[in-house]
């Protein structure tokens, strides 16, 4: 059993990366999925650019995020919160790829490719 450790609240403010959030939020509402799932994946989006792209890297748009900052984010997750919360980073960090690739995917001219550069 593991140790319950105090949660702080959710720093949300994702700053110059909600432009991406707001349209990967317009497209799941698009696609059907529900309301608590949108809410999820994009409270997931804004809470990892807030306490780690802002925080902890030098980022300034989503092209420039790896998946080390997606593994490092999910280790903090982790070590942050109790055992019972191990559960829930993977949604989160789900979330996150999805709105890198909906970026990457969006930021493309029409029938090219999206960059793998990083991926």
């Amino acid at each position: 059993m593991g140790t319950a450790r105090t949660r702080r609240p959710k720093d949300l403010r994702a700053g110059a990366f909600q432009p991406a959030i707001n349209s990967f939020t317009l497209h799941l509402n698009a696609e059907g999925k529900s309301p608590k799932t949108v809410r999820t994946y994009a409270e997931a989006a804004q809470w990892f650019a807030a306490e780690h792209l802002r925080r902890n890297t030098d980022h300034t748009d989503w092209d420039d995020v790896t998946t080390d900052d997606v593994r490092a984010w999910t280790v903090w997750l982790l070590n942050t919160y109790s055992d019972s919360y191990g559960q829930q980073p993977v949604p989160g960090a789900a979330a996150v790829l999805q709105v890198v690739v909906h970026r990457r995917r969006t930021a493309q001219p029409h029938g090219e490719a999206p960059s793998a550069r990083r991926w």
